[in-house]
């Protein structure tokens, strides 16, 4: 049996709707990387958390000092950024039945880690990809140095002027003394000169 390339394309996204995409987690203060979803666990909307098995030890902190929750079931210790010593979540020590996977697990709250998925598309907000993006700017860029080089051209040419200006200036007051009667003699030999 044949299928068509529009039944092939739906398989096609559908399988890459199924596959999971990697993801990264990040301190929400300093965007230090503190997990990624290769050691993902658990996440509990009620808590509003993120469970990973590891973290990176050179990333985060585990404080040493135990506290309990408000209705004294766990134990736990807090979880800090190692770079910015923001508190990112705990580690249960000691939980009620209903939390015993979380036990010994990094639980990250989710309104303190930002999140990132691996190979996902930028879009700005008028739905353009960061590869247009990059193509407007570079045409942007290139515009503007087509304006600064016109400017620059002007630039001397107002310099050249002006140093002829000058040479006239200096040349004509050694061979006679500044007047009245000399500046506008002066003022139309350049404006001549310059036509």
């Amino acid at each position: 049996m044949k299928t068509s390339k529009l039944e092939e394309e739906e398989n096609i996204q559908e399988q890459k709707l199924v596959e999971p995409v990697p993801v990264v987690f990040q301190c929400l203060n300093c965007l230090q990387i503190v997990g990624d979803s290769n050691s993902w666990v658990i996440s509990k909307e009620e808590l509003n958390t993120v469970t990973l098995r590891d973290v990176p030890v050179d990333r985060v902190r585990v404080s040493k000092r135990l506290e309990t929750t408000k209705d004294g079931l766990c134990v736990y210790s807090k979880i800090y950024c190692l770079k910015c010593n923001f508190e990112l979540g705990m580690v249960f020590r000691a939980t009620s039945k209903a939390l015993d996977e979380l036990r010994d697990m990094y639980t990250f709250r989710i309104d303190k880690i930002e999140s990132y998925e691996l190979g996902q598309k930028s879009f700005d907000t008028l739905g353009n990809t960061r590869f247009d993006i990059d193509i407007q700017m570079k045409e942007d860029i290139l515009k503007l140095k087509s304006f600064c080089l016109s400017l620059s051209e002007r630039w001397q040419l107002h310099d050249e002027s002006l140093q002829a200006i000058w040479t006239i200036l200096n040349n004509d007051k050694e061979k006679n003394p500044i007047t009245e009667n000399n500046v506008r003699h002066r003022t139309k030999k350049v404006k001549t000169q310059n036509t």
